[in-house]
């Protein structure tokens, strides 16, 4: 910390940079962001998954013990899928 102090005091140049000026913010047209759900959905949907899951009893693969459903959204193309823990 005392090093950048001395730092900012020998080099004047320096301390004119140091916190830079906020952007002026700019006026944003939302027709051209806005999406309507249905096309909000068209976009999504191809990276939404359907989760199946299946447990069997132990020593017995006919009967079947529990199984749940669940979904996921495709973030990589590795396939790499993000859920809720629950799923």
């Amino acid at each position: 910390m005392a090093t950048a102090a001395v730092v900012l005091l020998a080099v004047p140049s320096l301390r004119n940079n140091v916190i830079p000026a906020a952007l002026d913010p700019q006026p944003v047209n939302i027709a051209s962001v806005e999406l309507t759900f249905n096309q909000a959905v068209r976009r999504a949907a191809p990276a939404v998954v359907n989760i199946y899951s299946r447990k069997y009893v132990e020593n017995d693969r006919s009967k079947l013990s529990t199984q749940g459903l669940g979904s996921g959204v495709i973030v990589s193309e590795k396939g790499y899928i993000i859920t809720n823990y629950h799923v």
